[in-house]
């Protein structure tokens, strides 16, 4: 599904294999054409990492990201609901549960209907109406500032809430990365590393990224204590963040930020 005009597509795959899924993107970009994506977002199925795939990708010209959070889901999860409502209503009336010779049918009918978010159908969407959308979507382009330069700086980064998660749960990630190099775009995302140079998955919009100056940070549980020299050190796990990270430091540099 295109996320900006939310046009549709669905190609009936009969597993998971390599060459499967291969032979639907090929077939995808055919039908699609002459709309191509520049990036393609999916989850981090197997199927879609296959050597064979990101090959075609690479190709193509298609960047390929996964998505590592529920709400960037959303829009493809959306499309999903709604055609398979139209696949049961079709199931109920026919009384069979054979609708692959119809699945075009069910997408053409979605794409053909007005779409709440953008108040139009997805087949009606043209450059035209591009502007009109992004402000349905987005709210008003206001004149763009220039932004401070966040790169060389660390951050947090964003956690999604679930449905079921309470507002006042902190939404930052407690470890801290550091921001690598912007890439470019209409819409400019960031690469990361941790704190050991380790690149980080995917890239990250300006507002997924909190960048931070203090360096404080909260001990989930001391592991081992020792003393070195007269002092007291202890081994500690550093809340949110990976088991490498855990190291030894000194009992005077920590304090109980409830006194």
């Amino acid at each position: 599904i295109d996320i900006f005009s939310k046009y549709a597509w669905a190609i009936p795959i009969k597993n998971k294999g390599s060459k499967e899924m291969l032979n639907a993107f090929q077939l995808l970009f055919k039908i699609a054409a002459p709309r191509k994506p520049e990036k393609i977002q999916t989850d981090e199925g197997t199927e879609f990492l296959n050597k064979e795939l990101q090959k075609y990708l690479k190709s193509e010209g298609v960047h390929h990201f996964c998505s590592h959070s529920d709400k960037k889901a959303a829009v493809v999860e959306r499309f999903n609901r709604t055609l398979k409502t139209k696949i049961w209503k079709y199931f109920t009336a026919q009384q069979t549960y054979t609708y692959i010779n119809k699945l075009a049918d069910f997408v053409k009918s979605y794409n053909h209907s007005i779409h709440r978010s953008i108040g139009m159908r997805p087949k009606d969407v043209t450059k035209k109406e591009e502007d009109k959308i992004w402000v349905k979507l987005y709210g008003e382009k206001t004149p763009k500032r220039k932004k401070a330069n966040i790169v060389g700086r660390k951050a947090r980064i964003s956690k999604w809430k679930g449905v079921f998660e309470k507002g006042y749960i902190p939404n930052w990630s407690e470890e801290h990365f550091h921001i690598k190099q912007r890439i470019p775009k209409k819409k400019p995302v960031y690469k990361l590393v941790d704190d050991v140079g380790e690149d980080i998955k995917g890239h990250f919009y300006e507002e997924e990224l909190q960048p931070i100056e203090e360096n404080r940070f909260l001990i989930e549980k001391v592991l081992r204590k020792r003393k070195v020299g007269g002092k007291e050190e202890q081994f500690v796990k550093w809340k949110g963040w990976a088991p490498k990270f855990n190291s030894w430091i000194k009992v005077e540099d920590s304090y109980d930020i409830a006194k």
